[in-house]
């Protein structure tokens, strides 16, 4: 089975990216659009969620992201 996309589009979301030893040195981003969610069955019942995040990053928090472009984030 493949993935199932989800026409859903939400504003207005935060995003708090952990870098570092956490607290303080996350990188918080406030209103942001979420959208163009995926989520594909995994064998044994698990599934994988993806979906995209529009953002306007302070200069001082670019360089950390761009560190992390292409890096599996996994969320808890």
């Amino acid at each position: 089975m493949g993935a199932i996309k989800w026409d859903y589009e939400g504003l207005g979301y935060h995003l708090c990216v952990e870098h570092g030893i956490g607290g303080k040195s996350d990188i918080k981003l406030g209103d942001c659009k979420v959208d163009k969610f995926k989520l594909a069955p995994v064998n044994g019942g698990s599934v994988q969620i993806s979906f995209r995040v529009i953002a306007h990053p302070e200069a001082k928090d670019v360089g950390n992201l761009c560190e992390k472009i292409n890096k599996m984030l996994s969320f808890n």
